[in-house]
C-alpha cells in the first residue's frame, strides 16, 4: 500500500519544473560549523519551493544563473583588458614625458643662471641711469648761478630828484628794478625757446653801469638822461622780486643784444659819443659771445646726460625684453615639466587602478549534486549515496575534500538529507592553482618594454547561495538534487613594480689643481649615493669639470680636460667603494672648462666650477 502511494506521488511530480522563489538572495559565508544554519536554510528553502510549485528540477533557473556567472567573468576580464590598455597608453605618455622632462630640465638649468645674470645686469643699468639722473639734478641745481647778459638803455627825463640819485644809483632803486623786469622778459623771449630746460621766474643783477652820464635836449628843451647798464639775468632761478612790473612811469627802457641795433638807436636819439659807441660795441660783442657759450654749454651738458640716459635706457629696454622672454621661456619649461610630472602621476594612478582590479578577483560557478536511491534494488550499500558534483560555468574540475562525501539516504527526513548535502558540499575546496592562468603586463623600469606576469592567488573569502532543492521519483528510484551558486574571492599577492621618476644627482667640489678626494668628500659621496642604491635600474654618469683658468701643465703634461677626467675617475672609485655596481657606471668623461656652472673669473666662480657632476638617469 505504501509503495503504491509512493508510485502515484512520483507520477504526479515527475519532471515538474519549479521556479526559484527568490529566498536566498544574499551570499552566505561558508562556515566550519554550519549544521544549524544549514538546517534552517534548507527549511526556509523547502517552504519557499512548496509555496511555489514543488520539488522538480529547475533548468531555467540553472540557465539564468549560468548566464550571470559567465557575464560576471567576462565583465571582469573585459575591465582588466581595458585597464591594461589604459595602463599601456599611460606608460607611453610617461615615457615620452620622461624624455621631454630631461631635455627641458637641461635647458632650464642653463636658462636659470642666465636669467639671474640678466637681472643683475638690469640692476646695474638701473643704478647707472639713477646715477646719471642724480648728476643731472646736481647740474640743474648749479644753474642758479648761470646767467645771460643784456645791455639795457634807460631814457629818463632829468629831474632834480634824479640828479640827486645819479651819483649813488643802486640796484634796489625802483628805476633798476623795473629795468630788471624788462631785462628778464627780454632774455626769456630771446633764449627760452633755445634752452633745453625751461626758464623760471628768474632774478637779475646790475653788473656794470656806464660811468658817464649821457644827456640831450629835445625840441621842447626838455633834458633827458641816458643810462647804459649791463644786467645779468639768472633765468633758472625761481625767485619773485617785488616791483618787477616791466613798465616805467615817465621813463623808457630798451634792451639790446647786438651792437648794430644799439648804434641805430644812438643815431636815432642823436647821441654822438665815440667812447660810448666803442664801449657799447665791445660790451655787446662780449655779451653775445658769453650768452652763446652759456647756452651752448648748457644744452650740450643736458644733451650729454640725455644721450647717456637714452643709451642706457635703450639697452635697459632690450635687456628687459630679453629678460621677459627668458622668464616666459622658463615659465613654459616649468609648465612642460609639470605636465610631464602629471603624466607620471597619471601612470601611477592608472597602475593603482589596474592593480586594484587584478589583485581582487571573484570566481563564480554553479554546483549540481545528484544522489539516487533505488527502493527495489535496495541493499545495504544503497543506503549510502555518493555526493559527486557537476561544475557549471567553471573551467576546472579541481575540487578536493578532506572528508568522505558518502551520505545516508534511507530512513531520514528530507530536511536532514538536504542539510547534510549542503554541509558536505561546502566542505569541497577548489584548488585555485588549477584555475586558468591570469596574465598581466608590467612596464619595466626603463618604461621601454613590458613583461608578462602570471598572477598568483590566495583565497580571501568563500560564499554560496542555495538556489534550488529537487527530488525526482522514477519508478523505484528516487533522486535527490541540490543546486548551489558559489563565489570565491581571490586575492593576488603579485605586486606591481615601483617606478622612480626622478634623477639622482649630486656635485663634488675640488681645490685648485687637485683631483684627490678628502675623507669628508668620500663620506659625502657615500651619503649622496644612497639615492642611486635605491634605484638599481638607473645607469650613472660622472662628468669632470675645471675652472676657466688655463693650466698648461699639471705634473708634466696634463691640461684642463685631463684634470677634469682625473677628478671624474676619483669620484667613480669612491662610488664603487660606496657599494655602487661598477657595471652601472655608463660614462666617465670630462668637459674641462668648456661648461662652467657659473660665469665669471672671480674666486667664487672658480670655486663653483671646480667640480664633478654625478647623476643617474632612469631613461638609459
Amino acid at each position: 500500500m505504501t509503495r503504491g502511494i509512493q508510485a502515484l506521488f512520483s507520477i504526479l511530480i515527475i519532471f515538474q519544473l519549479w521556479s526559484f522563489s527568490g529566498f536566498a538572495q544574499e551570499w552566505l559565508p561558508v562556515s566550519k560549523d554550519g549544521s544549524k544554519s544549514y538546517r534552517h536554510l534548507v527549511e526556509q528553502q523547502m517552504l519557499s519551493q512548496v509555496n511555489a510549485s514543488g520539488f522538480g528540477v529547475a533548468p531555467q533557473l540553472e540557465e539564468e544563473w549560468l548566464n550571470r556567472v559567465v557575464s560576471a567573468g567576462q565583465e571582469w576580464t573585459r575591465n582588466l583588458r581595458e585597464l591594461e590598455r589604459e595602463y599601456r597608453r599611460a606608460v607611453a605618455s610617461a615615457r615620452k614625458a620622461r624624455l621631454t622632462i630631461r631635455a627641458r630640465k637641461a635647458v632650464l638649468e642653463q636658462l636659470q643662471p642666465y636669467h639671474a645674470s640678466l637681472l643683475e645686469e638690469i640692476d646695474r643699468y638701473r643704478d647707472q641711469i639713477a646715477r646719471i639722473e642724480e648728476e643731472k639734478q646736481k647740474f640743474l641745481e648749479s644753474l642758479t648761478s648761470t646767467s645771460f647778459s643784456v645791455l639795457v638803455v634807460i631814457r629818463s627825463q632829468l629831474t632834480s630828484d634824479l640828479v640827486q640819485k645819479l651819483p649813488a644809483l643802486v640796484q634796489d632803486d625802483t628805476l633798476f628794478k623795473n629795468s630788471g623786469g624788462i631785462a628778464i622778459s627780454a632774455v626769456s623771449e630771446r633764449y627760452s625757446t633755445r634752452s633745453s630746460f625751461p626758464f623760471k621766474s628768474g632774478r637779475f643783477q646790475v653788473n656794470f653801469l656806464y660811468p658817464e652820464n649821457i644827456s640831450r635836449l629835445n625840441k621842447d628843451i626838455s633834458e633827458f638822461v641816458y643810462l647804459f647798464a649791463r644786467i645779468d639775468v639768472f633765468p633758472y632761478v625761481e625767485q619773485q622780486q617785488a616791483g618787477l612790473s616791466g613798465t616805467l612811469d615817465g621813463q623808457e627802457a630798451l634792451t639790446f643784444f647786438d651792437a648794430d641795433a644799439l648804434l641805430a638807436y644812438l643815431q636815432q636819439e642823436q647821441i654822438k659819443d665815440n667812447r660810448l659807441e666803442a664801449w657799447a660795441q665791445g660790451e655787446l660783442s662780449s655779451l653775445a659771445v658769453h650768452n652763446d657759450q652759456v647756452l651752448k654749454a648748457f644744452n650740450n651738458a643736458l644733451s650729454h646726460y640725455e644721450h647717456l640716459k637714452s643709451g642706457f635706457g635703450e639697452d635697459l629696454a632690450k635687456l628687459g625684453q630679453e629678460e621677459q622672454q627668458v622668464q616666459q621661456d622658463i615659465g613654459n619649461l616649468r609648465k612642460e615639466i609639470e605636465q610631464g610630472d602629471i603624466a607620471f602621476q597619471k601612470m601611477d594612478d592608472v597602475l593603482t587602478n589596474y592593480a586594484a582590479h587584478f589583485r581582487s578577483k571573484k570566481v563564480m560557478w554553479l554546483e549540481r549534486f545528484l544522489m539516487a536511491e533505488d527502493g527495489v534494488l535496495r541493499t545495504d550499500s544503497s543506503k549510502i549515496g555518493e555526493l559527486q558534483p557537476v561544475l557549471l560555468g567553471l573551467r576546472s574540475n579541481a575540487l578536493t575534500s578532506d572528508t568522505s562525501q558518502a551520505i545516508q539516504l534511507i530512513g531520514r527526513p528530507l530536511v536532514s538529507v538536504y542539510s547534510e548535502m549542503v554541509d558536505r558540499s561546502n566542505q569541497l575546496k577548489l584548488e585555485v592553482n588549477n584555475l586558468p592562468e591570469t596574465l598581466v603586463y608590467f612596464a619595466q623600469p626603463n618604461l621601454k618594454d613590458f613583461e608578462l606576469v602570471k598572477l598568483k592567488w590566495g583565497v580571501k573569502g568563500h560564499h554560496y547561495q542555495l538556489l534550488h532543492l529537487s527530488r525526482r521519483v522514477a519508478g523505484s528510484q528516487t533522486q535527490f538534487g541540490l543546486l548551489v551558486a558559489r563565489k570565491l574571492e581571490l586575492q593576488s599577492t603579485t605586486t606591481p613594480p615601483q617606478y622612480n621618476h626622478d634623477t639622482c644627482a649630486f656635485t663634488v667640489l675640488f681645490s685648485p689643481k687637485r683631483f684627490k678626494l678628502t675623507k669628508a668628500a668620500k663620506q659625502a659621496i657615500k651619503q649622496s649615493a644612497q639615492c642611486m642604491k635605491d634605484n638599481p635600474g638607473q645607469f650613472i654618469h660622472v662628468i669632470g669639470h675645471t675652472d676657466r683658468r688655463i693650466f698648461s701643465k699639471y705634473g708634466k703634461q696634463d691640461n684642463n680636460a685631463k684634470l677634469g677626467l682625473r677628478r671624474a675617475l676619483s669620484v667613480m672609485d669612491a662610488l664603487v667603494e660606496a657599494g655602487i655596481d661598477p657595471d652601472r657606471i655608463a660614462t666617465v668623461s670630462s668637459k674641462g672648462s668648456s661648461e662652467p656652472a657659473v660665469l665669471g673669473m672671480d674666486r667664487s666662480a672658480h670655486r663653483a666650477n671646480r667640480r664633478v657632476e654625478v647623476y643617474s638617469d632612469p631613461t638609459l
